[in-house]
């Protein structure tokens, strides 16, 4: 039997021979660059992860100490959206306008579920966490203030 097949030269035992087992050097500068990467990239995933665990909780234990904002999902949280209404939609309208009126954008939730969404995104710092929920805060008072 004679059989011709056309192996890959990576598997031919034949060229790893007249090549002296060197068909492929790999390019070993550029496997470690690519390892180095990785290995900072998965560092900073994790931070990120922990930065967003970080002001998610923060803004839930807010949520969690008042009446009138309340999270829609209590028990599987989100660390990078955080969903919650009030107590009426009157309030809701008067939320957003003062909202609006302070500049906060992107607070209104989506069309059909309406309410409000919190973003805890990479973009997002701790800082504009904490100022949002002293923004919060503020309309508590101005809320009750108004019962």
């Amino acid at each position: 039997l004679n059989f011709k097949v056309n192996l890959n030269p990576l598997i031919s035992y034949k060229k790893q021979i007249e090549c002296d087992s060197l068909v492929n050097t790999p390019p070993v500068l550029s496997i470690v660059m690519v390892y180095l990467v990785a290995s900072e990239l998965l560092k900073r995933k994790e931070l990120m992860y922990l930065e967003n665990q970080q002001k998610a909780d923060l803004f839930y234990k807010f949520l969690d100490q008042q009446e009138i904002f309340m999270p829609l999902v209590k028990k599987n949280r989100s660390w990078m959206n955080c969903t919650f209404k009030m107590n009426s939609n009157e309030d809701e309208q008067r939320f957003l306008e003062l909202c609006e009126k302070h500049r906060i954008i992107g607070i209104k939730g989506h069309k059909t579920t309406g309410h409000f969404r919190a973003s805890f995104s990479v973009h997002n710092t701790l800082d504009q966490v904490n100022n949002l929920i002293q923004f919060m805060d503020s309309c508590l008072h101005h809320f009750k203030s108004n019962e």
